[in-house]
């Protein structure tokens, strides 16, 4: 059974006030841009179909589904597991992160079965714009399962980047070949995210593959990375077991890797300890660059090393357990 089927799935464009050099909307994901947004930089738009394009439009984004398992999670058959996002994991080949309890805003889904009120998307002069100057950000489907709940598939929309890597395209017309020019509309191989109900936990999620690719160009998603705050930093510093000269994190945390870091570190049992006792840890798993002076941590000024020892506090450094060597972790994440 397809999840996406042409008499019960609607596409969407959402689309964005083009505005000249504005910078910091740039810096914005798209649905952060549209919170308390009076002057309607947001609009909403339906993508009309001649019906047997849209049914193979759909089919696109349920091959997707069934490529991310997403169909079967779905029905709960899927044997690919959805890890809860960490900043600090990195997936395995049959792994996708997923927030659970996770909300659409209320424009995004309010009008689906509203969707014959809405204008449909008329790209103006062959652009991605329309003749309000209204530019496509991302394309999403909806639908509603078998057991009436909401399924959504998304993806970020950027012509230019694809017609940079897209091959010129000639179509027939009054028996000649001419160039094909025109404006249209693109699915890549990939979606962005993936929304729909958990039958077993009771809530809606969100699953996606890439943190960045959702946070910059569809959902505002920052609550869940995960880093340092001003107090928490200040915290870190003024630790009894730690030596860090004055100002150096200044110009460190400006990098949101070492705020990830330590914003972990600030949460794990690592500082507790004694510099000894942190000490006799490092030589047991190998780590030999531990500078101890005058009974405290030295942090290096050289990144590469100010980063080992970030791992390390992380927990990530490691001794294997058969040939003994030290090696990084790609996760804190528990076994059990």
């Amino acid at each position: 059974m397809s999840i996406f089927e042409t008499d019960r799935s609607t596409v969407f464009a959402l689309c964005k006030k083009v505005v000249k050099d504005d910078k910091d909307s740039k810096n914005k994901s798209v649905v952060e841009s549209t919170e308390n947004d009076e002057n309607k930089s947001i609009k909403l738009y339906k993508i009309k179909f001649e019906q047997e394009a849209k049914q193979y439009f759909l089919d696109t984004f349920n091959l997707l589904c069934k490529n991310f398992k997403i169909d079967d999670y779905i029905y709960n058959n899927a044997d690919t597991e959805l890890i809860p996002y960490k900043n600090d994991y990195k997936l395995g080949g049959k792994e996708l992160f997923c927030i659970d309890s996770f909300e659409l805003p209320d424009f995004i889904i309010g009008k689906m079965d509203k969707a014959d009120t809405l204008e449909n998307f008329e790209p103006y002069k062959n652009s991605d714009t329309n003749k309000d100057g209204y530019k496509i950000k991302f394309l999403y489907v909806v639908t509603k399962n078998k057991y009436g709940k909401l399924v959504a598939c998304f993806q970020s929309f950027d012509r230019y980047k694809e017609l940079a890597t897209e091959r010129k395209k000639f179509k027939y017309d009054k028996d000649v070949f001419v160039e094909d020019n025109k404006f249209s509309l693109y699915v890549k191989d990939k979606n962005d995210a993936f929304y729909f109900y958990d039958e077993k936990l009771g809530c809606y999620k969100l699953v996606f593959e890439t943190f960045s690719n959702v946070h910059k160009k569809i959902f505002d998603l920052l609550e869940y990375k995960k880093e340092a705050t001003d107090y928490e930093i200040k915290l870190f510093k003024s630790t009894d077991i730690l030596s860090i000269e004055e100002n150096y994190l200044d110009e460190k945390t400006k990098d949101p890797k070492i705020l990830e870091y330590i914003y972990r570190i600030a949460r794990n049992t690592s500082l507790e300890k004694t510099v000894d006792e942190i000490d006799s840890i490092a030589k047991y798993n190998g780590f030999d660059d531990l500078n101890i002076i005058d009974g405290k941590i030295v942090f290096p000024k050289n990144k590469k090393e100010l980063l080992k020892l970030l791992n390390f506090l992380d927990q990530k450094i490691y001794k294997g357990q058969f040939d003994k060597r030290t090696k990084i972790s790609n996760s804190t994440r528990d076994i059990s």
